[in-house]
């Protein structure tokens, strides 16, 4: 049994008289109504409603548990409406990890034009190159400059690209050469960038198509 579909029933068929006024107020069928609120009667083990063919009233039990049940749908209702204006005016804090580059780089472009659409969410920030563990460390949101993601239960959404060039000093290439073709790098001093112990390797483009792993 749906005892909050059952309470609703109940409500509807005091309400409206009848159990065909109160089945044509949910669109529902007669027999449904019916069947809902015997489930409930046999569930609290006491008759909530005298009725025949004429008219039905409440018993002394229904009338206490009416008042009740009815008392509790309203509060219900009014949980659901303030739910649903949270949704549409977003509030409270919103725990958040980011990379130092992106803290310093990107957030002062990102977070004024937030603010003031968002004015009753306030944001914890915590600027670290360091991967750390989103669920464990309580943070509501997590950005991250990577190629791809670890596979998890965490939602992961793509909210711009990064593409990156090699480049070198002047001075470096006089001294050890430029290089001609992507297996020259192996012999060059290569400087990356890697948030985790372990440097993944490079997966370099050519303007032709052609690809290669440094």
């Amino acid at each position: 049994m749906d005892q909050f579909a059952a309470l609703r029933a109940l409500r509807a068929i005091v309400d409206a008289g009848s159990f065909t006024a109160a089945a044509e107020r949910l669109g529902t069928t007669h027999s449904a109504m019916s069947r809902q609120l015997r489930q409930l009667e046999e569930h609290l083990q006491v008759r909530l409603l005298d009725r025949n063919s004429r008219r039905l009233s409440l018993t002394e039990a229904g009338r206490g548990y009416y008042r009740e049940a009815a008392s509790l749908l309203d509060r219900l209702q009014e949980a659901d409406e303030q739910a649903r204006a949270g949704q549409a005016q977003p509030s409270g804090t919103v725990r958040i990890s980011v990379p130092q580059v992106v803290a310093s780089q990107e957030l002062p472009h990102w977070l004024p034009t937030f603010l003031q659409r968002y004015p009753q969410v306030a944001l914890d920030l915590s600027a670290d190159d360091q991967l750390v563990d989103v669920v464990g460390g309580g943070f509501d949101l997590a950005l991250r400059i990577a190629p791809s993601l670890p596979d998890s239960q965490l939602v992961a959404r793509e909210l711009a690209s990064c593409p990156r060039i090699l480049v070198a000093a002047p001075a470096y290439l006089a001294r050890h050469g430029l290089p001609r073709q992507a297996a020259d790098l192996e012999q060059h001093a290569l400087l990356g960038f890697s948030p985790t112990a372990s440097m993944p390797p490079w997966q370099l483009h050519g303007p032709r198509g052609a690809t290669a792993s440094i």
